[in-house]
């Protein structure tokens, strides 16, 4: 699935997506429903196991480092299997494509 900020499900709901600049310079999407705070330019924190992908940097199976896509692109958890999983990653909203979604 290329790079939409909005996924409609089979059963009718819609996931919201918004995109995050990590202090590596990693660029991550998350499902927006996820995101601790709304402000922009806000800090927030994530678990591993919010993200949906990671753009630059993707680790994937064992310790193989596999490189990430040159664009975002969004991603399931199922699809992306990250092995470095720090307990929190500390990011910031850099842009978001959707409206607010309250959590």
């Amino acid at each position: 699935m290329v790079s939409d900020a909005v996924e409609t499900l089979v059963d009718g709901n819609t996931t919201y997506y918004a995109t995050y600049i990590s202090a590596p310079g990693v660029i991550i999407t998350t499902k927006q429903a996820r995101l601790v705070s709304e402000k922009e330019g806000a800090q927030a924190t994530f678990r591993w196991s919010d993200i949906v992908h990671v753009d630059g940097v993707t680790w994937k199976g064992g310790d193989r480092i596999i490189d990430g896509l040159p664009r975002c692109q969004l991603a399931t958890a199922a699809n992306w299997e990250l092995v470095d999983k720090p307990r929190n990653v500390p990011i910031v909203r850099i842009t978001t494509t959707a409206p607010a979604v309250s959590t």
